[in-house]
Parts: C-alpha cells; sequence; structure tokens
C-alpha cells in the first residue's frame, strides 16, 4: 500500500475511533473543557501522514514526530493511546502478513525507538503521567522501547 493508502487508512481509523461513544471521553456528543471533537478530529489528520511513514522513518521517531505535532497544533493531548498502537502497525511492509510483520516490528524496537517514543510521549503529557522508579519518561531511556512498554504496563 503506498503512503498516501496508509495516511488515509489511519486517517479513518483515529476519526471512527474519536467519533466512537466511549464513557467519560470526547465523543460526536460529549466535548472536555479543554479538548473538543474538533481538536481530535485535526489530530487525526497530523498524526496519519507521520505515522504512515513509520516503516521509513522508525517507530519511535514516528511516535516522536506524531506527539511533536499534536502538542504544536492542538496544545493538549488527544491521542498518545493510538498513536502508540498504531505506530509499530504502521511500520509493518507492504505485502507481509500483519501477524507476522508485527511481530518482526516489535523484536526490532531498540534503544533509538526508546529514546525518541519516550519524549514523544513526555511532550504529549498524559494526565495521570506521573514519575516512574524505572524507565521515567522524562529520563533518557536504557532499555529498547518495547522493553519500555512492558515495564509501563
Amino acid at each position: 500500500m503506498s503512503i498516501e493508502g496508509k495516511t488515509l487508512h489511519l486517517t479513518a481509523a483515529c476519526q471512527w475511533e474519536c467519533i466512537a461513544r466511549k464513557p467519560g471521553n470526547v465523543s460526536r456528543t460529549h466535548d472536555f473543557q479543554d479538548a473538543t471533537l474538533g481538536d481530535f478530529l485535526l489530530s487525526a489528520s497530523l498524526v496519519a501522514p507521520l505515522l504512515a511513514g513509520a516503516e521509513t522513518s522508525g517507530v519511535g521517531a514516528a511516535i516522536h514526530a506524531a506527539c511533536r505535532a499534536v502538542r504544536t497544533h492542538v496544545g493538549t493531548n488527544t491521542n498518545l493511546g493510538l498513536i502508540l498502537a498504531l505506530a509499530p502497525l504502521a511500520a509493518v511492509p507492504d505485502g507481509v502478513p500483519l501477524r507476522e510483520g508485527l511481530d518482526r516490528v516489535l523484536a526490532r524496537l531498540d534503544h533509538d525507538d526508546a529514546k525518541w517514543a519516550f519524549q514523544g510521549i513526555a511532550l504529549a503529557n498524559p494526565g495521570g503521567l506521573g514519575a516512574a522508579s524505572a524507565q521515567d519518561v522524562h529520563a533518557p531511556p536504557s532499555v529498547s522501547f518495547l522493553e519500555g512498554m512492558r515495564l509501563a504496563a
């Protein structure tokens, strides 16, 4: 699939997620004081092309770029969870079965991916993000991105 095709699919996925009714979250019928449906839709348009390039840029760099774009143009965390979930999926090469490709992408995540992703997560500044005793996103990581996410789970 072309970058344009991936961008289209990623945009649609982000838009569908933000218009779905979810208890306690922004939806078509419920805004937050600091985040509206419009913010989420704008975020979808911002992050999709950046995530679509994850196969080339790397997962961590794509996460960082997407978080920076949202912080710059929206000003609040609207879709960090989606960014973290979609970046590895977007990095699966064309023609490779999704499960097999995702396994390969996750196995190749390294310290550099962790560095970029941690910086992106810190930029997103999600509510409830406190300080962690190990591998805090506000400090340089000493593990791979996958290991950092395992510690956060």
